[in-house]
């Protein structure tokens, strides 16, 4: 039997203004949806991501850890 794996993802978000960075860890693609602001476009791109990658979207930098 297989195991299904889940993709996981390290989320920095670094705004214009002192004191208001963070950093998330994020398991799986339920994160990137329209309703947290991401596109159809977005979502493709970090479905796609190999491991190790690191994009931008938006403010948000994203890195496939696992």
């Amino acid at each position: 039997m297989q195991a299904l794996v889940r993709k996981k993802f390290v989320i920095y978000y670094k705004p214009e203004f002192a004191a208001g960075e963070s950093v998330r860890l994020v398991e799986g693609m339920d994160f990137f949806t329209r309703d947290n602001g991401f596109s159809v476009y977005d979502t493709d791109e970090v479905g796609n991501m190999d491991w190790l990658d690191a994009i931008n979207v938006g403010p948000l930098m994203v890195w496939r850890v696992e």
